[in-house]
């Protein structure tokens, strides 16, 4: 791990980002949890919105949904902290790829498009796995990824798959903890989500990234990073207006792995202060920052790798 971070610093990249296959290992090396993932298995039978959808869905093939796909996406990761950019090719030789040997024994992938006010305003591409017990159906629909940009798309979207007969889930591995649906049903615990870590952040370069981040409106704070295993991030910072390394007295004082943790927005410094995590040195510097820091939407990173 030591030779990977001054890898990254000697290639001149100021991040590093993974999700984690062992949860506890990447905080001993400067991790934070910086894009927390939802879970859901939502019962068919109990989902019921509280307003009708009034927009449409239609099954398109492969080659419609490499066309229609990428723009909806690209529209919603615009303004989207987490979300990473995709190319032709990822999206289809990954993304929209269906090779026998990823299907675990669901259906190939159906791909659904989401037309409100006569344009594409949201999509799903998922799997269908059967399973039958006593003449009746336990089988589900399996979503790998489902994107709304707006409230009317994603009531049309998830009525549309919680509307596929023969099922009595659907389940989404990748849900975006800041979706609407929850608001939108009349029994939110019908959608049994589950909440846990996500896409980790490392800052490599905390001067690099921290220039790098825009920021609302407000006063200037300092922050003072601790980092055991990258010395040279080691110092004070300014964020705000003119970030960057400073020699200002220090305003906050937090350890690289929780400064990544609010970094896309997931954690603000309240959050952080609860915890014990951030030593405020100057009182009401973490209404500062937590201000500074805030995004519209928490981050989501529906690429798991």
């Amino acid at each position: 791990m030591r030779r990977q971070l001054e890898d990254i610093q000697r290639w001149g990249e100021p991040l590093a980002a993974l999700w984690a296959s062992e949860a506890a290992i990447y905080g001993r090396f400067g991790y934070g949890q910086a894009a927390p993932n939802a879970y859901a298995k939502s019962i068919r039978a109990r989902f019921e919105l509280r307003q009708e959808p009034k927009g449409s869905v239609r099954l398109v093939d492969f080659d419609e949904a490499v066309a229609l796909f990428p723009p909806v996406y690209e529209r919603a990761r615009s303004g989207r902290a987490g979300m990473l950019s995709r190319d032709e090719r990822w999206w289809r030789e990954h993304r929209l790829a269906d090779p026998e040997s990823w299907r675990r024994g669901a259906s190939k992938k159906f791909y659904a498009a989401v037309d409100v006010d006569g344009e594409v305003a949201g999509y799903a591409y998922y799997r269908v796995k059967d399973e039958w017990e006593d003449g009746f159906s336990k089988s589900e629909v399996r979503v790998v990824e489902a994107i709304a940009l707006s409230a009317e798309a994603e009531r049309t979207l998830w009525a549309y798959l919680h509307g596929i007969d023969l099922v009595t889930r659907v389940v989404t591995y990748e849900f975006d903890p800041g979706s609407s649906l929850p608001l939108l049903v009349r029994d939110p615990r019908a959608l049994s989500l589950q909440v846990g870590d996500g896409l980790w952040l490392r800052l490599v370069d905390v001067d690099a990234s921290l220039r790098a981040r825009s920021y609302n409106p407000g006063k200037p704070v300092v922050l003072e990073v601790r980092d055991e295993l990258c010395p040279w991030n080691a110092g004070r910072y300014r964020v705000g207006d003119d970030a960057g390394r400073t020699e200002d007295t220090a305003d906050l004082a937090l350890d690289v792995s929780d400064l990544a943790s609010a970094y896309l927005g997931a954690y603000d410094f309240h959050r952080l202060a609860h915890a014990g995590l951030v030593d405020e040195r100057r009182d009401g510097a973490v209404e500062a920052a937590t201000l500074l820091f805030r995004t519209a939407l928490p981050p989501f990173c529906p690429e798991v790798f």
